[in-house]
């Protein structure tokens, strides 16, 4: 092999080489989720010939009900899969976006396992946590309810449709209100709380459907977020 074929396979491999490293992510995340999740798992710098069957190399995620749980962190593509931490089996999936490398995955039921081809047990919705984002000593409602809402925080008001709200400024006591259509069609209270924030955090609403069914009072579930 003549010296000009060997510069040019040492160049390709370095340009993959180059290639792989600008498109490895390094990553920090936190989790909370709508049921209790055991035995969980993720790999924490997985490789091209990595399987879900390395489970010593498995990094197990805890839960707890009343807060996010983390910093995990992640070095990898811009793909993070969850497992079983014993049978391997794929558990859930999420698509980092490139805006930023700090994240809190909210993990819910997915209501078309195991019925439906395809699909995962877990759906798992991302928050972008950087400041830029979500500033300390303010709000985000993640709306997972189905429904249309009318929010008011003191005195601030907004309609809430579904998926991820704007960041709301937010006092040490701030009282939250939120209205829905009953089946009239008339404006009810769908949920009401003062809620005592920390300091120099940022605090998260999660709205699930009623538990009770023809009910109008949403599954409310208030989050702080830990420091990163």
């Amino acid at each position: 092999m003549s010296i000009y074929c060997k510069s040019l396979i040492l160049s390709g491999l370095l340009a993959i080489i180059h290639l792989q490293a600008q498109n490895t992510r390094n990553l920090q995340f936190t989790i909370y989720s709508q049921s209790p999740i055991r035995e969980l798992a993720y790999h924490a710098q997985p490789s091209k010939n990595q399987s879900s069957k390395h489970c010593k190399q498995l990094t197990q995620l805890q839960h707890h009900p009343l807060e996010a749980v983390g910093p995990y962190a992640f070095r990898g593509s811009a793909t993070i899969n969850f497992y079983h931490l014993h049978t391997h089996a794929h558990q859930a999936q999420v698509d980092i976006p490139s805006n930023s490398d700090q994240w809190l995955f909210i993990f819910t039921d997915n209501p078309h396992f195991p019925n439906h081809a395809n699909t995962l047990p877990y759906r798992i919705y991302p928050i972008d946590t950087s400041l830029l984002h979500w500033p300390k000593n303010s709000l985000i409602f993640l709306n997972l309810s189905g429904m249309r809402l009318a929010g008011r925080l003191n005195q601030q008001y907004s309609l809430l449709g579904p998926g991820e709200s704007r960041a709301y400024p937010i006092a040490a006591t701030t009282r939250v209100q939120l209205r829905s259509y009953d089946a009239h069609k008339i404006w009810r209270t769908a949920w009401l709380k003062t809620i005592t924030t920390k300091p120099e955090r940022q605090h998260l609403i999660l709205l699930f459907p009623p538990v009770l069914s023809g009910s109008n009072a949403l599954d409310a579930r208030v989050i702080i977020q830990p420091m990163l």
